[in-house]
């Protein structure tokens, strides 16, 4: 496989197929891959990038998707039967001085790669998944429990699916992790 630069920080990759997703939550100056870092608190470019990698010699950018907060880990789920896939991003924590990154940041963005042509990557939605306030502002980076307590891994894990696939109509019925979450809750799986 060849390899590919962008600049940026975290790049933990997802891939489907020919699709590649790397996440950056680190701000650039743009949205192409040799844009160095910058400090402007206004004007910057950060969220996932999206590679074609069907020559694996010469991987290739289609797009760069610029999400709130960016994209700090980013979660893959193909969608056949809608003929795309979803990326469930997952951002770092909010600050005031961000443009696009003020508290409250109690969403993820969710992303839609169309198999048949993935440059146009559009945000489809970003749900809030702590309504009653995951990250208080004026604390940046200090989640409240937006659950139970006591509940483990499994227990959160549940919670966030139910927030995102039973309150999020505009995502429950494209995902297969919403459609078996639906499922489980009603007793049909």
């Amino acid at each position: 496989m060849g390899q590919t630069s962008c600049l940026g920080s975290q790049h933990d990759a997802s891939a489907y197929g020919d699709i590649v997703i790397t996440p950056t939550d680190s701000r650039r100056a743009g949205d192409a891959c040799d844009a160095p870092g910058t400090a402007d608190p206004q004007d910057y470019s950060e969220g996932i990038r999206v590679r074609d990698t069907s020559d694996e010699s010469q991987p290739r950018l289609l797009a760069s998707v610029a999400t709130d907060c960016g994209s700090h880990t980013n979660t893959l789920v193909p969608a056949p039967a809608n003929d795309r896939m979803l990326v469930y991003v997952s951002s770092y924590s909010p600050n005031d001085a961000l443009a696009d990154c003020r508290t409250p940041h109690d969403k993820i963005g969710v992303v839609a790669v169309p198999d048949a042509d993935p440059a146009p990557a559009p945000v489809i939605a970003e749900p809030v998944l702590f309504p009653d306030g995951g990250s208080p502002a004026g604390a940046p980076g200090r989640a409240r429990r937006s659950r139970p307590a006591g509940l483990g891994q499994a227990g959160r894990d549940d919670h966030l699916r139910e927030q995102l696939c039973v309150n999020h109509p505009g995502v429950r019925g494209s995902s297969m992790v919403c459609r078996e979450h639906t499922a489980r809750r009603e007793g049909t799986a």
